[in-house]
């Protein structure tokens, strides 16, 4: 029995050597594969991750292109409102005409307003009761013209001084 034993340990210390290498080499062979898995996905996920930014990027981009577009309009509309300004010196159906075609302009402007993301719309909407308060046939309209205007012209200012 000890000769069979000595011989058995003798085989397994001739062989101890290769099995380490074996070893060592599935070790290495299962590195190289992780480190391939890693390198593959990574790419992928800085992609994904610019992917999302430019998407970002440009929502932002066209929320504030809207909003651009909605201060020129609201420009144009407290100009109207400045225009009235013969109805309201002389009351009567002439200013009702005018008001009508206005005050059909002044709701889609609030539907576009309602659009915005809630960001710019915090910094347009406070403007509008002025500007809906211009359009009128009321005699102060014209303060409210006024307050649109320097309201819209700080707004303008803080949106290109960012």
């Amino acid at each position: 029995m000890r000769t069979r034993s000595s011989s058995d340990l003798a085989t397994l210390i001739q062989s101890l050597p290769l099995l380490v290498l074996t070893l060592i080499m599935k070790l290495f062979i299962t590195s190289l594969t992780l480190l391939f898995l890693i390198s593959c996905s990574q790419p992928a996920n800085d992609n994904a991750n610019a992917k999302a930014n430019l998407a970002a990027k440009n929502k932002e981009t066209a929320a504030k292109n809207d909003m651009i577009k909605l201060v020129e309009e609201a420009q144009k509309l407290e100009q109207e409102g400045r225009d009235m300004e013969i109805y309201r010196k002389f009351p009567g159906s002439a200013c009702g005409k005018a008001l009508t075609k206005k005050t059909v302009k002044l709701q889609e402007f609030q539907t576009k307003l309602d659009g915005l993301t809630e960001n710019y719309k915090s910094k347009l909407a406070p403007i509008f009761d002025d500007l809906s308060k211009c359009i009128a046939c009321e005699k102060t309209a014209m303060d409210s013209c006024r307050t649109t205007r320097a309201s819209l012209n700080q707004l303008i200012k803080e949106m290109f001084s960012q």
